[in-house]
């Protein structure tokens, strides 16, 4: 999953620059440096994949009893302001990329509530 969140970082990179270069367009000189650019691609490609390992991470949350269905389920509000702070502080300063991390970022979410939903949580053993 952090492979295919980079991939789709890769194809988010172009898109959000040309937001940013039509953004500020009559007002602004856009200059790249290699520094910066490498820097921001590979901070885009870092969050996305991080990301992108939510799936991941709510499942074993699931199966080691931490969280449940109805629990994530009944929070799906709380998620959606989540993955749009998460979209927020992870991406540059613009709507575009917000909305780029967040939109995929809510929808692991959907698809690891499914996943959780046939997962089978841990049976308290007992005292042995």
């Amino acid at each position: 999953l952090f492979v295919l969140g980079g991939a789709f970082a890769l194809f988010t990179i172009p898109l959000s620059l040309r937001f940013l270069e039509q953004f500020g367009a009559g007002f602004v000189v856009f200059t790249y440096d290699i520094n910066r650019f490498v820097s921001f691609v590979g901070g885009f490609i870092l969050a996305f994949g991080a990301v992108f390992q939510l799936p991941i991470v709510l499942f074993f949350l699931a199966r080691i009893g931490v969280v449940n269905y109805a629990m994530l389920a009944g929070n799906r509000k709380f998620a959606v302001v989540a993955a749009l702070i998460v979209g927020a502080v992870l991406t540059p300063a613009d709507v575009f990329s917000m909305m780029a991390l967040a939109v995929p970022l809510y929808a692991l979410f959907e698809v690891s509530l499914i996943v959780i939903r046939f997962t089978k949580p841990p049976e308290p053993d007992g005292w042995k």
